[in-house]
């Protein structure tokens, strides 16, 4: 049964990284860019490969991440790194990293059972202001989206910059999708083709159907 999504919230948010950039040469209002960072799986020695949209990290030769934790700011320090280390897929890149402190961040439950028109949805976005910012849910739900397809329609409150990586996620506290574009209502790559990009070259991936672990996502058909 679909949970209030208040309750899955805490859980949700240990998933989700904070990325930062800032753009040289733009105007004040467009340099200092935030976006997620998807946490999909958390090796022994506590590093962290995150996942996240690839448009940023080609543009800009640095970027800052800050990990969450339970502290009341909510966020760690953040720390500097380079866009050298980050690997590019089709459609999404990756890199690892490993937080301050181990134990608080935790991979996304990665959910495989295909959306359908109408299922609730989310999406987790860092509202742009004054560059270090809280994080926030777009309530939504999905317009259109079937087993055969690799891309879904969130419904959902329009939101600056919301497209560029946010994770979708039902009110299990799964991820179903990850935004790449606003046509007036998000539109998102399913966890499907996350798995066909990313996720199949790795290990320890936290999948579920409809909520309950499973070993492995099947795979799907076009």
């Amino acid at each position: 049964m679909d949970q209030d999504i208040r309750l899955v919230f805490p859980e949700v948010r240990k998933c989700i990284a904070r990325i930062s950039f800032c753009r040289e040469g733009e105007t004040k209002e467009l340099r200092h860019m935030v976006i997620p960072g998807i946490v999909v799986a958390v090796d022994t020695d506590g590093s962290a490969t995150i996942v996240a949209n690839p448009v940023f990290f080609k543009m800009c030769p640095e970027f800052k991440l800050s990990f969450p934790n339970d502290t009341a700011a909510g966020y760690e320090k953040e720390r500097k790194l380079f866009s050298t280390m980050v690997d590019y897929r089709d459609k999404f890149c990756t890199f690892k990293l490993k937080p301050e402190v181990n134990g608080f961040v935790q991979p996304a439950k990665i959910e495989t059972k295909p959306l359908k028109a109408a299922d609730y949805a989310d999406a987790f976005i860092f509202p742009r202001k004054d560059f270090i910012t809280p994080a926030a849910y777009c309530k939504g739900g999905v317009v259109n989206g079937t087993e055969a397809k690799t891309e879904v329609m969130l419904e959902s409150a329009s939101h600056e910059y919301a497209y560029l990586g946010s994770p979708i996620f039902n009110r299990n506290g799964a991820l179903v999708g990850i935004s790449y574009a606003d046509i007036g209502c998000l539109i998102a790559w399913t966890t499907q083709e996350l798995r066909d990009d990313v996720l199949k070259h790795l290990s320890g991936i936290s999948y579920v159907s409809d909520g309950i672990p499973v070993e492995q996502a099947p795979v799907q058909q076009n």
